[in-house]
């Protein structure tokens, strides 16, 4: 019979495709957020241990950074999400059709998710018009 371990084993980190609907979610408010605030609320949404946040690669970079990064560069080139500024993301139509929260939101977060700040601009001349 051997002896059972003093510490309990530590349990694994989340997937890399575990991570993607954590950073959709947190990016469905609409807001342009940088790559350092989603690491964050990702990590806070997935429960990470302090254990797990302390993991690192033999490269010495943090597993949960990394995979936080390429889950959003994956949705990125998936479109589901794009990148308006260096290391700064915000969700797109497409993103949005994933979490099927769509008609969940306010016509005027949609349209800028959607076509940008035009799309607001082109609205509101329309309805001045009284069209």
């Amino acid at each position: 019979m051997s002896p059972e371990p003093l510490l309990p084993e530590p349990s694994p980190l989340p997937k890399l495709h575990e991570f993607m609907p954590a950073v959709l979610s947190y990016l469905s408010d609409g807001s342009v957020h940088t790559s350092k605030e989603i690491r964050s609320a990702v990590a806070e949404a997935l429960g990470l241990s302090s254990r797990q946040l302390a993991a690192k690669l033999p490269s010495g970079r943090l597993v949960y950074a990394d995979r936080t990064y390429w889950a959003y560069k994956y949705l990125e080139q998936w479109g589901a999400v794009k990148s308006p500024q260096h290391a700064r993301f915000v969700i797109t139509y497409k993103g949005l059709d994933l979490m099927g929260c769509l008609p969940k939101l306010p016509w005027k977060l949609r349209a800028l998710v959607v076509h940008g700040p035009s799309a607001l601009k082109v609205h509101e001349y329309r309805h001045k018009l009284g069209g």
